[in-house]
């Protein structure tokens, strides 16, 4: 090849390049483009580890938790005595925060010095599995890379790619609903039945990705999809039919790439509200809790925004409406030297009197979202959750408020009511290596747990046996943590469904969220080997 072909030759594999950097960046769901939020960074953020010795140290993380420390974002909650728990730390506040630990004589270190640079180095990782791959890509397909994550237009593409090249035709997309920011919840339906409609086959649910910054679960339900359709009849299809929704949480989803990589919840944004009760006060609530409160105005948003500011103590404010003054209630700071963020709601969190608004919701991106794992009618808004919605466990103003839970609970109900029965359900998570039963809600095992439990010891003994990576497995509130209000509790408690699982995959804590690239495949390809090995223990009560 000459020197003038050469230069040509890779001209052309530049401009290629460029426009598959240009497609990463760009999502083709993307709503209200003109309001996109500039990315945010965690430059010299540190990632810290904690453990809690004894209950005096798990009490005070779990107060520290929950009154809603400005800069300090706890990866998992606080749950149990000698538990690992990773903490991002803002650097204005890490010092106050060793301060604290060392104080209470609680066990810390500092693993990472700047959370941007490994996140640098993933969407690094990202960008060179797709350069290693793009001589290889047949041009009329999408750039969806399964040795790598990939963003929510070239997961949709790709599932359409996958259903084209699908000749039994054992493979269905649907909407199942429509998110805040207006994105359909899509679900796969998996059938070897002629009539999909009319088959008696026991179904298996699978969601991922209901949390937006655990991208490895997406990535493992698009792979259990185009396994299960390799195996055919063969495989767990001649059992089961399958419903999978690959990204429950689409708008989070699409947050945690083009703005905040650590985002959990969805997009919901708060609605502020000026609210009169019974005695003539006011106050601003950003959800209405409480019945006996007149709504007086409904688009205090904007108002706040331009009269609303920051008050050091209990005061008034300049902002008036009718005649009356609000009032700002700061809390105060529960641990000192630590700058708390006022709670949303209109009414102090945790003690104290006085009305309170919060311009936070305007300030604080986190005051955004509901999670929708707290947020189904299962002992809602009780034991681990949030009433805050700065908090990445807030349950919102009331069980099923959020259209993905809404979506789940009635493809499931609707489905049951038609005559189906769904044998499993499955809701796929990240990070940990859990595979964990009902209950999260209460301190005790479900009357079925014998079966679940035998169940669970052949996934996660399977698993073991592909690259040795080991599951703890259990109750939720045994091996991680109390939480009402999940997907999981639902489905067994409301739905029946005896075989109802919440899965934690790679890894233990090292990487946590930003597990590298190269441990996709290896985290699919074992976490499917647990699927099969459970999908056939369930198969024995259908034969």
């Amino acid at each position: 090849m000459s020197l003038s072909q050469h230069i040509f030759h890779f001209t052309i594999l530049g401009a290629l390049w460029g426009a598959l950097v240009l497609s990463k960046s760009l999502e083709v769901t993307e709503k209200n483009e003109d309001k996109k939020e500039a990315k945010f960074s965690f430059m010299n953020y540190k990632l810290v580890d904690v453990i809690p010795k004894d209950q005096n140290q798990l009490k005070d993380l779990r107060t520290l938790e929950s009154i809603n420390v400005v800069g300090v974002d706890f990866w998992a909650e606080p749950a149990q005595v000698d538990q690992t728990i990773s903490l991002s730390v803002e650097p204005e506040v890490y010092k106050t925060l060793e301060n604290f630990l060392d104080q209470r004589n609680i066990q810390h270190n500092t693993k990472v010095t700047n959370l941007q640079e490994l996140i640098d180095d993933e969407m690094k990782s990202i960008l060179k599995e797709d350069l290693d791959d793009f001589g290889y890509r047949d041009p009329s397909l999408s750039y969806y890379d399964a040795k790598s994550y990939n963003r929510l237009n070239q997961i949709t593409t790709h599932l359409r790619e996958i259903q084209k090249q699908d000749d039994s035709q054992s493979m269905s997309i649907s909407s199942i609903g429509t998110t805040f920011e207006g994105r359909p919840i899509e679900m796969v339906t998996l059938s070897r039945s002629e009539d999909s409609a009319k088959t008696d086959k026991p179904i298996i649910w699978m969601d991922c990705g209901i949390h937006s910054r655990e991208w490895v679960s997406p990535s493992f339900c698009i792979f259990t999809i185009k396994e299960l359709l390799a195996e055919g009849e063969a495989g767990l299809l001649r059992k089961f039919d399958f419903f999978i929704v690959p990204v429950a949480n689409p708008d989070g989803y699409v947050y945690s790439w083009d703005v905040n990589r650590m985002w959990r919840k969805n997009r919901r944004t708060p609605a502020a509200m000026m609210l009169r009760s019974g005695d003539d006060q006011v106050s601003v609530e950003i959800q209405k809790t409480r019945r006996s409160l007149e709504v007086i105005d409904y688009n205090l948003d904007e108002e706040l925004g331009i009269e609303g500011g920051f008050l050091s103590t209990e005061a008034e404010t300049k902002f008036t409406k009718d005649n009356i003054s609000l009032k700002q209630f700061w809390p105060g700071s529960v641990f000192p030297g630590f700058p708390q963020a006022p709670q949303s709601g209109g009414f102090p969190s945790w003690g104290g009197s006085g009305n309170q608004w919060s311009q936070s919701v305007q300030s604080n991106p986190k005051c955004t979202g509901v999670d929708p794992n707290r947020n189904f009618d299962i002992a809602w808004a009780k034991v681990g959750s949030s009433n805050s919605i700065c908090q990445d466990t807030f349950h919102g103003p009331k069980a099923f408020s959020e259209a993905e839970t809404v979506a789940i609970r009635d493809i499931i109900l609707n489905t049951q009511t038609s005559g189906r029965e769904f044998a499993s359900f499955l809701s796929v998570h990240a990070y940990s290596q859990f595979w964990m039963s009902p209950y999260g809600f209460k301190k005790i095992r479900s009357s079925d747990y014998f079966d679940q439990s035998r169940v669970m010891k052949k996934a996660v003994e399977a698993l073991r046996q592909v690259y040795g990576t080991s599951f703890q497995h259990g109750p939720i509130n045994e091996v991680i943590y109390l939480a009402s209000g999940s997907s999981v509790d639902w489905a067994y408690e409301k739905a029946g469904i005896n075989y109802s699982y919440a899965l934690e995959l790679r890894d233990q804590g090292k990487y946590g969220f930003l597990l590298p690239v190269d441990q996709i495949e290896p985290t699919n390809t074992e976490t499917y080997a647990g699927l099969k090995a459970m999908g056939w223990e369930i198969a024995k009560e259908y034969s």
